[in-house]
C-alpha cells in the first residue's frame, strides 16, 4: 500500500487532470476534453476504470470467470490461473487499481465538486446529486474490495502523508457503506440534474442512480443475512421497492468505437484470441434444458456436431474442439455490466424466500429474474414462455447441477448463475455466498486451493514488504492471507 499512496501523492492534481481528461476525451467522442471540468473528467475516468476491471478478461487482472466456472483456458503454457496459480500477483495489481484509478479518482472529484460554488437552488441541488452519485460509486468499490479480500483500508485509505494505512475490519465497512449508501439515496433529488454526458453510465439520470443504489444496498443487505440480521433487515426492506426495475435501467457503462482507450477492453485483448472457452459445465447446462441463451452466450457456428461442446474445467485442449463464445463479447462496443435486472430479480427472490417483506413471491421473482435475463439477450417471447414452462425449470420443479434435486435456495443460485455468463465477479461472490452450484476444484490445483475453488485472493505484495505490520495484522485477524480464507459474509 505504500507503493500505491507514493503513487498517488507523486501525482499533482495537474497531472491527474491531463491523464483522466485524456481518458475522456476519446470516450466522450469530444476532441476538446481539456475543457470539461475536472471534477467531471475524473468521474469519467474511475466509472471506465472500474468497468474495464468487471470486464475484462486479462489473467494479470481478472480471472473471475474462471473462478464462475464459466471459462476456462485451453492453452498449456498460459492456463495456470485455472489451476488457481496467482503468481502473477493477480490480487496486487486488482487492489493498487482500484485505490489508484478507482477510488483516488472519485475521492478528488468529490472534493472539488464539494469545493465549488452553488448559488441558486437548482445549483444546490445538482451539486448535492452529483455527491450522491460519486458517493455510491464509492460504496459500491469499497464493497468489491471486501468481496474480493476481506479486510482492506479504509478509513486511512487515500490519506496524504500515510504511506502505511491500517486495514479495516471487513464488516465495519460493509455496514459503513450500508449508511453511505442510504444517506446517497436520500439526498437524490429526481426533479433535478446531475452530471451529462460525463457520466458514462446514465448519462446522469437521477432517477436511474437511484435505482442503482437501492440494488446495491440490497445486494449488501443479502450478504449481511448471516452475520447482521438486524443491519441486513433494514438494508434489505428498505431497497426491495426502489430497486432497478427493467433492463432499461441497467447500470452499464458505454464504450465507443472512435479510438483504441474509448473500446471494450475485451476488443483489444482478446479478438483473435483462441485461448477461452466455454467450460463442460456451463455448456452442458444450456444443452441439457435447451437453454435459448445458448445462441447468445455462443456462436452457433461453433456447434461440434448438432450440439454445443464445452472444455473440461483446466484441461488442456484443441481450440477446435470446442465450441466458441459469441463474438459480441470482444464487439469494441459491448458495454460493461454493472448490475442489471436480472440480478436484483433473482436476489429479490431470495430475499423473499428467506422470510424478509418483499413484495410478490418467490415464483415471481424467480421467474421475473429468468425473463429479464433472456429479454436482455434478445430472446424470443415465445421461446422464453417455453423454457419457463419446463418441469426441469419451473419453480415448483426445477432441477440443480446434473438433473439433481435442489431446494428454493439452490433454484435460484442455479439460475443466477446461468444469468452471470459473462460476469465472472458477480457469479463467484454469489456462488461463495450462496453455495451453488457445488463448483469442484481441477484435479491439478495448486495445494494453496486446498482441493477447493478459491474463496477469496491474495492481498497485494507490495504490503508485505512495505505496509508489513498492518499487513501481518490484517492477515492474523481474518485467519491468514490465504485463498481458503472465507470473507466475513461467508458462513456456511
Amino acid at each position: 500500500m505504500k507503493k500505491i499512496n507514493k503513487t498517488l501523492l507523486g501525482l499533482t492534481l495537474g497531472l491527474l487532470v491531463v491523464t483522466s481528461c485524456s481518458d475522456i476525451d476519446s470516450l466522450n467522442q469530444n476532441e476538446k476534453a481539456f475543457e470539461k471540468p475536472i471534477a467531471e473528467a475524473l468521474m469519467s475516468s474511475a466509472q471506465k476504470s472500474y468497468a474495464n476491471q468487471l470486464t475484462i478478461m486479462d489473467v494479470n487482472s481478472n480471472i473471475f470467470r474462471y473462478l464462475s466456472q464459466h471459462w476456462t483456458n485451453i492453452y498449456a503454457i498460459g492456463n495456470r490461473e485455472t489451476k488457481y496459480n496467482f503468481s502473477r500477483d493477480i490480487g496486487g495489481s486488482l487492489f493498487g487499481d482500484t485505490y489508484v484509478t478507482v477510488l483516488q479518482d472519485l475521492n478528488n472529484s468529490r472534493k472539488l465538486i464539494e469545493a465549488s460554488t452553488a448559488l441558486t437552488t437548482t445549483e444546490i441541488a445538482e451539486k448535492q446529486n452529483k455527491i450522491a452519485i460519486i458517493d455510491i460509486q464509492i460504496a459500491n468499490t469499497y464493497l468489491f474490495l471486501v468481496d474480493c479480500f476481506g479486510d482492506v483500508p479504509y478509513t486511512e485509505a487515500l490519506q496524504e502523508n500515510n504511506y502505511n494505512p491500517k486495514y479495516d475490519d471487513a464488516k465495519s465497512i460493509y455496514l459503513a457503506m450500508g449508511a453511505k449508501l442510504t444517506n446517497a439515496i436520500n439526498k437524490l433529488d429526481v426533479t433535478n440534474n446531475s452530471f451529462a454526458k460525463e457520466d458514462l453510465i446514465y448519462n446522469g439520470n437521477v432517477a436511474k442512480w437511484k435505482q442503482f443504489a437501492n440494488s446495491i444496498r440490497l445486494k449488501a443487505g443479502l450478504h449481511l443475512h448471516d452475520v447482521a440480521p438486524m443491519e441486513a433487515k433494514a438494508l434489505i426492506e428498505a431497497s426491495a421497492s426502489g430497486a432497478i426495475a427493467s433492463n432499461a435501467n441497467n447500470a452499464e457503462l458505454k464504450y465507443f468505437d472512435n479510438g483504441e482507450k474509448s473500446k471494450n477492453p475485451n476488443y483489444l485483448l482478446n479478438s483473435g484470441s483462441q485461448e477461452f472457452v466455454p467450460t463442460k459445465l456451463f455448456v452442458d447446462e444450456l444443452n441439457a434444458k435447451t437453454d435459448p441463451r445458448a445462441d447468445k452466450y455462443l456462436d452457433p457456428t461453433s456447434k461440434i456436431g448438432a450440439n454445443y461442446a464445452g472444455a473440461v474445467y483446466a484441461a488442456d485442449g484443441d481450440y477446435t474442439d470446442y465450441s466458441h463464445f459469441t463474438t459480441t463479447f470482444n464487439n469494441p462496443t459491448y458495454a460493461a455490466v454493472i448490475f442489471d435486472y436480472a440480478e436484483t430479480c433473482f436476489l429479490l427472490a431470495d430475499a423473499k424466500d428467506k422470510g424478509y417483506a418483499i413484495t410478490g413471491t418467490t415464483q415471481d421473482w424467480y421467474n421475473k429474474g429468468i425473463t429479464a435475463s433472456m429479454e436482455s439477450w434478445g430472446v424470443a417471447t415465445a421461446d422464453i414462455t417455453t423454457y419457463l414452462a419446463k418441469p426441469s425449470v419451473a419453480f415448483t420443479s426445477a432441477i440443480g447441477i446434473n438433473g439433481e434435486a435442489v431446494n428454493a435456495t439452490q433454484k435460484i443460485a442455479y439460475q443466477l448463475w446461468l444469468s452471470y455468463g459473462n460476469r465472472g465477479f458477480e457469479a463467484w461472490t454469489e456462488y461463495r455466498r450462496l453455495d451453488y452450484p457445488k463448483l469442484q476444484a481441477p484435479a491439478n490445483a495448486e495445494q494453496e486451493a486446498g482441493n477447493k475453488v478459491p474463496v477469496r485472493l491474495f492481498y497485494s505484495r507490495s504490503d508485505i514488504s512495505t505496509n508489513n505490520a498492518n499487513y501481518q495484522a490484517a492477515a492474523n485477524k481474518i485467519g491468514g492471507d490465504k485463498l481458503t480464507t472465507k470473507i466475513f459474509w461467508d458462513k456456511f
